[in-house]
Formats: structure tokens, sequence, C-alpha cells
């Protein structure tokens, strides 16, 4: 029964990874090679979650299992995790880029063309959109 459900949850998983991708490509536009290098960059996310148990584990079995005494290492882990995490979505900048970066445009960085595209649509209704970057350039 265990391998039947294994195999089962293999099969529905792939199928699922086939569908996200069909929906990415047909209603997104992206092509196969943003496709493979997203979900290269989730395995490698998917890898450093994974690790995180072992390594905070390790690091209790090093201080005995005294977790305030460990709590310094596990913060220090803590930031190595996130430094990984980072180098993988965001290699080419700084967490302190992406920070800037962020409170200036959002999530999303805009251009000028696309504001003034959204701008032949106004009137416009901003809801819940962040904290604003978007409606104070537009």
């Amino acid at each position: 029964l265990g391998l039947g459900l294994a195999v089962k949850e293999l099969h529905d998983t792939f199928f699922e990874e086939a569908r996200v991708d069909a929906r990415a490509r047909l209603f997104l536009g992206l092509e196969p090679e943003a496709i493979l290098a997203r979900r290269d960059r989730e395995m490698r996310l998917r890898s450093i979650m994974a690790s995180a148990e072992g390594r905070s584990k390790e690091i209790l079995v090093q201080h005995g299992g005294n977790g305030a005494a460990a709590q310094p290492s596990l913060l220090k882990l803590h930031g190595q995790l996130v430094e990984e995490a980072h180098q993988v979505m965001y290699p080419s900048i700084s967490r302190e880029e992406l920070q800037q970066r962020r409170q200036t445009f959002g999530n999303v960085k805009w251009t000028e063309e696309v504001m003034q595209q959204l701008l032949s649509y106004s009137p416009l209704v901003e809801v819940g959109a962040g904290e604003g970057q978007w409606q104070a350039e537009l």
C-alpha cells in the first residue's frame, strides 16, 4: 500500500507540474527556458528548506539539546539560510539593493512604457496592491 501511494503521489506531482508549466506558457507567455529556470530555482529553494531541519537539529545536538544555548547558532543559521535563498532568487543583486528596489517599485519594477499604457486606461482603482509605489508613480 505504501509503495502504491508513493507512486500515486509521484504521478500526481509530475502531472501537476506539467499542468502548471502548460498554464505558465499559455497564460503568461513564458518560454520553456524560463519555465525550466523557474523550476530549477524552486528545486534549489526546496533543497535549502530541506537542509534547514537537519542543520538545525545538528546545532541542537552540538549544544546538548539545550535550545537556549543553541539560540545564537540557530540565529546564525537563519541568516545563512536567508542568504542562500537570496542567492538563488536574486543572484545579481545584494539584499540591500533588493530592499531599495522594493521600496521604490514594490514587488514588480515598472517601466515608463508600462506607466504610459496604464495611464491610457484611466481612471484606475488600485486595491490592495502593496505599499502604493505604483499609485504614487501614476
